[in-house]
């Protein structure tokens, strides 16, 4: 098959196998009455129209959950692609059955448009220097921004987007499910903007915070250049149609709790 030639032909159906059986009990999920109730109240309360607190409950440590159940989390997927979205069905069935909270399932199975950046996480032109101790488990970091003319230094990523193995990706998805369920194509839904987050890989914790009150100019400078090319980015990937959905979804759409009927 031309969608994963590096495959055989036996190793495919195996693989699109696990993920139609998964696919079908997402399906089945997703088309339950309290998906769309509980959407609803996600709406609600991001409208300050709050009926009940909703719990949302995510960071998971999956690699433990995995060592304690792997019959029901551990990929069995040879084609990476499919390990990939195998993995996400795994954890989200998983989630439903044991922790489920407020989560909302929905009837569609997402193929993300391939491009990034996706998160904060990204090349800026820095490269962190870490300190590892023989035997010690926790990393330091070495001060790599000590003046404002470092700032200068951080650069705007690099926004792409792979519309050829996008489609790849969305033909072997369509193949693997036959039916059992819709794929959707969709853009980047969420993103953080944590400039905290990446600032630390290029002062270390313990230097950042001293910072706070020796430099803030500096730390000022870092957190207000974040933003900026956060805008760029945004501004980009707008652009290239990294942020839109390229096909029709029902009412019910992943990252429920950031639903709002005013915006």
């Amino acid at each position: 098959m031309s969608t994963a030639a590096t495959y055989s032909s036996t190793t495919l159906r195996e693989d699109f196998a696990i993920i139609r059986g998964l696919a079908r009990r997402k399906r089945e999920i997703g088309e339950l009455p309290c998906q769309a109730a509980t959407l609803r109240r996600w709406a609600d309360l991001n409208d300050r129209r709050m009926v009940r607190p909703q719990v949302l409950i995510f960071q998971i440590p999956w690699q433990e959950f995995e060592t304690v159940d792997p019959d029901a989390l551990r990929p069995r997927c040879a084609d990476p692609w499919l390990r990939e979205v195998e993995i996400n069905l795994r954890q989200e069935l998983y989630q439903w059955n044991h922790f489920a909270g407020d989560m909302v399932v929905d009837p569609f199975l997402v193929c993300r448009r391939v491009g990034g950046p996706s998160s904060v996480y990204a090349d800026y032109g820095l490269q962190e220097q870490q300190i590892s101790e023989a035997g010690a488990h926790d990393v330091l970091l070495r001060p790599i921004i000590n003046s404002l003319a470092d700032v200068e230094k951080i650069c705007k990523p690099r926004v792409w987007v792979d519309d050829a193995e996008t489609e790849r990706r969305r033909q072997l998805l369509e193949e693997a499910v036959a039916g059992e369920i819709p794929v959707v194509v969709q853009g980047i839904t969420t993103q953080w903007h944590t400039p905290w987050d990446m600032a630390v890989h290029w002062y270390g914790v313990e230097r950042l915070m001293y910072d706070l009150i020796d430099n803030p100019d500096v730390v000022a400078a870092v957190c207000a250049r974040m933003c900026a090319i956060t805008g760029e980015v945004l501004d980009e990937q707008e652009r290239l149609g990294l942020l839109r959905s390229e096909e029709h979804t029902s009412e019910l759409q992943s990252h429920s709790d950031l639903v709002c009927r005013l915006l």
